[in-house]
């Protein structure tokens, strides 16, 4: 009887031994991110304590593969943030939007029709973000894209627009805002400041429109692999 409670109280620490093991090994972030990140580019470093809020997103699909990245929170990391447009239907009330203004506000004639093409060109499900930043039409599928963190986008050295002009990248909450019609007339280069009063569009948002249409603020940063490429990506060889 002795001999089976001994086994008894050996088997139970043993348990006990086991799982403290295991909850001490879920309390090693380094090395989960480790293993979560062993497919990141060099440039990432994901075992930084820092906050990481600069999220790339780099299509597998392409040629040559085409990065983008955004300032966001570490949640919001991942493709569906960034679609805006998750079937046809949405495009198409988009699209029956834009004929509305195009009908009723003359001073937006201009922008309405140059922005007509650029619904048509989209499948779903497509982003405007990723179409104003480097005409991608969709379809954004999650399997096509990588996705990785780093601290920073600004301290990779993305390649921007216009150097001399260029200010800064958008934040989480104004990408989330550019999900409107009248954010998205008057972001296209054929925009202009008499149509968005005519919408309604405060002017502090008129002046932050203004500031995306001449680049001196940016969507995001977006780069690709190609060597010979005038945006060629900071870790590119």
């Amino acid at each position: 009887m002795l001999v089976k409670k001994g086994k008894v109280y050996f088997f139970i620490s043993t348990i006990f031994w086991l799982l403290g093991c295991i909850k001490e090994n879920n309390q090693n972030p380094g090395m989960l991110l480790s293993i979560m990140s062993y497919k990141s580019p060099d440039f990432v470093s994901l075992d930084n304590p820092g906050k990481r809020e600069a999220c790339i997103l780099t299509s597998q699909n392409t040629n040559p593969k085409i990065s983008y990245c955004f300032n966001v929170d570490p949640n919001n990391c991942n493709l569906d943030f960034f679609i805006n447009f998750p079937t046809s239907s949405k495009i198409q009330n988009r699209k029956d939007d834009l004929t509305f203004v195009s009908i009723n506000y003359a001073n937006c004639n201009g922008a309405t029709q140059n922005l007509f093409p650029t619904y048509d060109s989209l499948t779903p499900p497509a982003s405007m973000i990723f179409k104003l930043l480097g005409n991608s039409n969709g379809s954004l599928l999650k399997n096509n894209f990588s996705i990785v963190q780093n601290q920073s986008c600004d301290s990779l050295g993305f390649p921007v627009k216009n150097p001399n002009l260029f200010s800064r990248i958008i934040t989480e909450p104004e990408i989330k805002s550019l999900n409107n019609l009248q954010y998205e007339i008057g972001m296209i280069s054929s925009s202009n400041d008499n149509c968005l009063v005519d919408l309604s569009v405060p002017q502090t948002v008129i002046d932050f429109l203004s500031s995306i249409r001449n680049n001196i603020v940016q969507i995001g940063y977006i780069c690709d692999d190609s060597v010979s490429s005038s945006r060629k990506c900071p870790w590119t060889k």
